[in-house]
């Protein structure tokens, strides 16, 4: 296991910026910092994930939404989620990937324990999984700037297929349907959210930003709400009360319905007015 104090997009340079420019968003980070844990798989959880049928667990997939970029670990939704079904937290979030990595890594897991639910939230975005000559996979994602080495596709492909709706839905909606049977097969229920909520808070309307770092903030805004919002420490993740509201949505959800539930979606309306039989 290892204590980390910043991860990724939640850099001490880009906090330190943050934190010159808009002091009263950010003091709270500064009188109790985030500490993440992970394990040697390289997952924010509390132990290592060694097969063991006897422990009762809860499986939680996702982005960085789900491993908590920038929160506290009692602020992510899957710890909010497991307050409320009694059952110990493997936190198989990565950041940057898509529906693909979730569908690989619930596929090995799911045997490793006594799974009682699998979670799975993420916006339907391009984001996209590859192998390579060697059987690793590795994430692409067109939305952010394109290393060309890890590009597993011609320009012609990534415009005129990655990059449109049609596909990305198509993308997430197989991955989707392939999470949930392998949920069936294993009587687990599966639960899924596939739309970001909307942000009450208005930090969204009010902030400018660039790759990951905040360029500016609305005044008002500012002067209204700095001491009342709690945002990420990185700046651009969602704030805390996105995260307290997608697990207040898995919660009634669990409450609504035994058996699962999946959050309705325009799979095939996007997917099958382009796709011809």
């Amino acid at each position: 296991m290892q204590k980390l104090y910043w991860h990724n997009t939640d850099s001490e340079e880009c906090f330190n910026k943050h934190y010159e420019r808009f002091p009263e968003l950010f003091q709270v980070y500064k009188d109790k910092p985030v500490e993440y844990v992970f394990n040697s798989a390289g997952f924010r959880m509390k132990f290592e994930l060694e097969p063991d049928k006897s422990r009762k667990v809860d499986i939680f997939l996702g982005c960085s939404h789900t491993y908590g970029a920038g929160h506290y670990w009692e602020n992510t939704w899957p710890y909010r989620v497991a307050q409320y079904t009694g059952n110990e937290i493997v936190n198989l979030g990565l950041g940057g990937q898509g529906s693909e990595a979730a569908f690989f890594n619930l596929n090995k897991y799911i045997y490793y324990y006594d799974v009682q639910n699998v979670f799975y939230f993420q916006d339907i975005n391009a984001r996209y999984d590859y192998f390579d000559e060697n059987q690793h996979t590795h994430p692409f994602s067109p939305q952010f700037p394109p290393n060309k080495s890890q590009q597993p596709c011609s320009n012609w492909y990534l415009s005129k297929v990655l990059v449109k709706d049609w596909y990305i839905y198509y993308n997430y909606f197989k991955n989707i349907m392939a999470m949930k049977g392998i949920c069936d097969v294993k009587n687990v229920p599966f639960w899924n959210i596939s739309q970001f909520p909307h942000d009450p808070t208005g930090y969204y309307g009010a902030m400018t930003t660039g790759y990951f770092e905040i360029k500016d903030i609305d005044k008002e805004w500012y002067e209204n709400n700095a001491d009342k919002v709690l945002l990420a420490r990185d700046g651009t993740h969602s704030p805390a009360i996105i995260q307290e509201i997608v697990a207040n949505k898995f919660i009634r959800a669990m409450k609504a319905n035994k058996n699962g539930y999946i959050q309705e979606a325009p799979y095939r309306e996007k997917i099958f007015q382009k796709i011809s039989p």
